[in-house]
């Protein structure tokens, strides 16, 4: 039986990986992988490589995708493989980034469509103003996620344009934290303590964390406090309202009340 179960296993070898930079031993393609401006060297590989890069890290591969009509096969005809968000050590583990709306693992998630009529102001704005691109961006996503997470907009009177400013704030941390650190490629150093002169990284880490969480908590204490008062009439749909009245629920049927 195992000598037959041997012939009939197939001989043909598994496909090889995409092309990309030579690894180096132990490390792999760390000195490869840009710390900045990744965009430019993912289209210097694409032009060596092809449409598909394989680079490889001690800590995990990544697959850089240089072609349109491939990644909208991977992400739209098997979303369900791939879809999910880049996890980072730095931003996750040791600012909390990965604990937001934006971050969150793939799960039980509710995302609301976006109104058409931003974008095309913003892409507008974009053609008119190319050299906004940076600013215009960061204020469109900062805008997005405040309304979509919070249910927040930017002329409300009880301080919507406020929320967008903070939500610019924690997008420069998050930017910052996700810059590229030895950290991310080498997991052993997240046990270097803090005060030795070389781990201004951990110390750059731990303060991004304090303003990081004080800013989400603020945001999600007053969506909380305003959904407590009104019970939720006359709030606009967002992801903590239905978290909200979901968990609230769950304790009404426990016979635990409104819990202020």
């Amino acid at each position: 039986m195992e000598a037959r179960h041997a012939e009939e296993k197939p001989t043909s070898k598994p496909m090889p990986y995409p092309p990309g930079p030579k690894p180096l031993p132990l490390i792999g393609n760390v000195f490869d992988i840009p710390r900045s401006k990744s965009p430019l060297t993912f289209l210097k590989w694409r032009d060596l490589d092809g449409p598909l890069t394989w680079v490889v890290t001690p800590e995990r591969p990544f697959l850089i995708v240089n072609d349109y009509e491939l990644l909208k096969e991977l992400s739209e005809k098997r979303g369900n493989i791939y879809i999910n968000r880049p996890q980072n050590f730095t931003a996750g583990e040791l600012v909390g980034v990965d604990k937001g709306t934006a971050f969150t693992q793939y799960g039980r998630e509710r995302l609301w469509a976006y109104d058409d009529e931003k974008n095309n102001c913003v892409l507008k704005t974009l053609l008119d103003r190319p050299d906004d691109f940076l600013l215009e961006s960061t204020k469109l996503m900062a805008e997005m996620t405040t309304e979509i997470v919070y249910g927040a907009h930017r002329d409300d009177e009880d301080g919507g344009h406020y929320y967008i400013q903070m939500q610019i704030e924690m997008g420069i941390i998050t930017f910052k934290a996700f810059e590229g650190y030895w950290v991310d490629f080498f997991p052993w150093m997240k046990h270097i303590p803090p005060w030795l002169p070389f781990a201004q990284w951990k110390r750059d880490a731990l303060r991004w964390s304090k303003e990081y969480n004080k800013t989400r908590d603020y945001l999600f204490q007053s969506v909380k406090q305003k959904f407590l008062t009104t019970n939720g009439e006359g709030m606009r749909p967002s992801f903590v309202l239905s978290m909200l009245k979901e968990l609230y629920s769950q304790l009404d049927q426990g016979g635990g009340g409104l819990a202020k």
